[in-house]
This record gives C-alpha cells, sequence and structure tokens, in this order.
C-alpha cells in the first residue's frame, strides 16, 4: 500500500502540471503516454486509489503496532519523527499524527469531488476545499522524511510550472462586450494578446467581480 501510495502521488501531481503535459505532448517519442484530454479522469481515477491505498496502509500500520509493537498504536503517535522535533540524524519513518491528518485530507477532498456535480455550490465547495493539496506536500515529507527526494522533485516541478503559468500566462483583460443569448447563455468577448496552443489547449478565464477564487475553462 505505502510503495503504491508513492507512484499514485506523482501521478496525482503529474496530472496537475498541464503546461508540462502539453509541451511533452509536442515530442513525438513521448506524446503517446502523455494523457492530454483525459487527464481529470486520470487524476480523479489515481485520486480514488490513492484514498483506498491509504485506508489500506492505516489498516497495515494498526494490525502490526497492535501485534508486534509494545505500546500498540499508541506508540505511532509518539515515535520519533521531525513532527515531534526528532532532529533529522534521529528521525523516524513517520508517526500516525501525520498519517491520520494526510487521510483525513484525502476523505474530505474525495468526499467533496464525489459532489462537485451538484449545481455551482457543490463545485465551489470542491473547488475550495481542492487547495488543501496544498499542504499534502508538506505533511507527507513530515510523515515519511526518508523519500523527500520523490516529493522535493514533483513540488520543484509543481511549484515551477505554477510560477510560469501566473507570471507568463495569466492576462489581466477588461471585458470587450457581453450580451445574453438563447438558452441561459451568455456571449463574452475578452481581448488577448496571441499565444501558442496546442491541441486539447483551453482558456482559464476568472471574473473577479464574482468570485475572487474561481476559475473556469473554457
Amino acid at each position: 500500500f505505502g510503495l503504491n501510495l508513492r507512484v499514485f502521488t506523482i501521478i496525482l501531481f503529474l496530472t496537475m502540471c498541464r503546461t508540462t503535459m502539453g509541451a511533452a505532448h509536442e515530442f513525438k517519442l513521448v506524446k503517446w503516454i502523455v494523457p492530454m484530454g483525459f487527464n481529470i479522469q486520470i487524476h480523479s481515477f489515481c485520486g480514488f486509489c490513492t484514498v483506498f491505498h491509504a485506508l489500506g496502509h492505516m489498516a497495515g500500520h494498526i494490525v502490526y503496532h497492535t501485534n508486534y509493537v509494545n505500546g500498540g498504536i499508541g506508540h505511532s503517535f509518539v515515535q520519533k519523527s521531525l513532527l515531534h522535533g526528532a532532529n533529522w540524524a534521529n528521525k523516524g519513518s513517520g508517526d500516525g499524527i501525520s498519517g491520520f491528518l494526510l487521510l483525513a485530507m484525502l476523505i474530505v477532498m474525495a468526499f467533496s469531488a464525489l459532489n462537485r456535480g451538484n449545481g455551482s455550490k457543490g463545485y465551489k465547495i470542491f473547488a475550495n476545499i481542492h487547495y488543501v493539496y496544498n499542504l499534502w506536500l508538506i505533511f507527507l515529507f513530515l510523515h515519511v522524511p526518508h523519500l523527500w527526494p520523490w516529493f522535493a522533485s514533483i513540488g520543484a516541478l509543481f511549484i515551477a510550472e505554477r510560477s510560469f503559468d501566473f507570471f507568463r500566462q495569466t492576462i489581466h483583460s477588461t471585458l470587450d462586450t457581453s450580451r445574453p443569448c438563447s438558452n441561459n447563455v451568455t456571449f463574452l468577448s475578452v481581448p488577448r494578446t496571441s499565444q501558442s496552443s496546442y491541441p486539447g489547449s483551453y482558456f482559464r478565464i476568472k471574473v473577479p467581480a464574482i468570485s475572487a477564487t474561481e476559475w473556469h475553462p473554457f
């Protein structure tokens, strides 16, 4: 369960690196393994697989500590770890506190994802709760500090991509014109500068006057 969680975590963050995926999609040698167009489905599948494996991982720890460790499951909450102030040389492989916090994050995000299709309110709850992923790698580091190269590499890629998207790809524009159309459709015209694009590209638009946090892909 633990080994699979490492892989699923990396895949989850890779599917969120869409600019990187788009650039990789331009290379014929790796194009066939880049999930352009259905990365959201892969992300969702891996997310629920992560919940399943996290529950299995937790159950394994409970059984192991109950049967083979002095102090039982309570020992996992007091063993040496960075969270308990242990220095780097004496750090343990993890503790129960960070593990249960990670599991709680997963379960909350999973339930909000199941409810995301229930109107705009359900989607807003889902979108806001999913910002918890910003804490995910931090608590993973506290939970299994000896695996820091895994999570530092994907974290560096993720931060670099988000920085590139914010500073180089984000365009601040003023609405040019708008009008209501039939079937509750609203026409918006937003001027933009020309940018390179690739198959599967889309623009994410936010209207601050309506919501400061919601972005919608078009």
